[in-house]
Parts: structure tokens; sequence; C-alpha cells
């Protein structure tokens, strides 16, 4: 069983928060997609640079394969590679750059697959019992599919607001293309993230979504955008 891991990151993230991540991912996945755009709307006085432990570097060089593309806004880690991806048959590791993952994570969550046909989420009994801000998506904690589940990524329409909120915006896909969320049966965060803030919980990257401030706004903005679905 095959897993690719795919993420995004900003040119704030890319030297060292990026680097953590996708260091507690190597020895867990075949390969890793990383997903940069060419410029950023968000850092309009900041272009990316590519470090050279990327392109120079083994085991980077050979694992992690950084696309460059479009600025898609968050919503990237599942559309920066999908070219890629979608002639594969892989099971992909959706996650965020400035988490590192628990290095016994994907063997974890591989070990509770019954199904190509279900999206894997993880703490989803925790979303589940106590709610979230829209959708049971969380790129955070972590999530597994096949390949196959994606199919249809490319067409699916993808309104401003989205680039604010991808979880919010993928679990939409999801509900509209009546695709399974799932729970993995891992909640804690012990159990997903090798490091944690002092408070135990997840940590937080530089130039977060969430400093902004504009979540709930961009949440009304998606329902509004799909019809109030």
């Amino acid at each position: 069983m095959k897993v690719v891991a795919s993420l995004t990151t900003i040119p704030s993230r890319i030297d060292d928060e990026c680097k953590r991540s996708i260091d507690s991912l190597l020895s867990q996945v075949d390969h890793i997609y990383l997903n940069v755009s060419k410029t950023y709307r968000r850092f309009q006085s900041q272009s990316i640079v590519i470090p050279d432990y990327l392109t120079q570097q083994e085991p980077y060089k050979s694992c992690v394969t950084v696309t460059i593309g479009e600025d898609y806004g968050s919503p990237s880690k599942y559309l920066g590679a999908l070219h890629l991806i979608l002639s594969q048959d892989v099971y992909v590791f959706i996650c965020d750059d400035d988490q590192e993952y628990h290095p016994e994570l994907i063997s974890k969550m591989k070990s509770r697959i019954t199904s190509k046909q279900y999206i894997y989420q993880n703490r989803y009994d925790i979303f589940k019992q106590y709610g979230t801000s829209g959708g049971l998506i969380h790129g955070f904690v972590g999530l597994l599919m096949h390949s196959s589940m994606l199919d249809n990524v490319a067409v699916f329409p993808l309104p401003e607001c989205a680039r604010f909120i991808d979880d919010q915006w993928f679990s939409m896909y999801c509900k509209l293309y009546s695709y399974s969320i799932v729970s993995s049966g891992i909640n804690d965060y012990s159990e997903i993230f090798q490091t944690l803030r002092h408070d135990a919980f997840e940590l937080m990257g530089k130039d977060s979504l969430i400093d902004l401030g504009n979540r709930n706004e961009k949440i009304q903005e998606l329902y509004a955008y799909f019809g109030g679905t």
C-alpha cells in the first residue's frame, strides 16, 4: 500500500517549520509533494525561495517533489500536485506544514483502511462529538484517502473565499460528491503529533490563516456560494 503526502507552504515557513514537518514524514511515506506558488497574493512583497536542502541534499532530493504553480491559497495542498497524484494508485496523506507528525501515525492510519471509497479523518470522533466550524475535514491533524477520491477536485469550484478555508471547502467537496468521511480511530493529539505546545495542543505556524480573523465570514461566503447547502 503506497502512501504519498501532499502539503503546501508559504515563504515564512519553508525554511524551518515546513522542513520539520517534512522530516517527520520522510520515513513514513513513499513520497512527499510540496506545493508552492510562483507568487503569493497574501505576501506580495515576498517570493518563494526553494531551499537548497530540497534540491541538493538526500533524502529530500529523491523523496520530495516541489511543484510550483498557481496560487490557490490553502487548497494548494489538494490541487498543487493533483496532476501527478491522479496517475498513481496511491493513498494520499493530506497535512499541514506547521506540524510534526508522530512517527507511527501513518502506519496506524493504514491499518484502519477497509475501503478505497472512504476518507479517513484523524480526530473525527472529537469533531463529531463537539462540532466544528463547518465540515468534518481538518487538514492539520491529517487525513488519508485513495487518490481516486480526488478525481473530481480539478473541476470542483474554487470560489475566492475558499482560498482561506480549505477544510470547509474540501468538506463541501465530499458532501456534494457523496464521499464518506470516516474515523481513523486516532483521536488523541499525542498519537497524531510528535511535538505539541506546552498546553498539549497543536503547534501554530507563522502567518497562520487564523490570525486573519476572517474564518467565520469566509465560511458564510462559502455556504452562500454553494446555495446554503
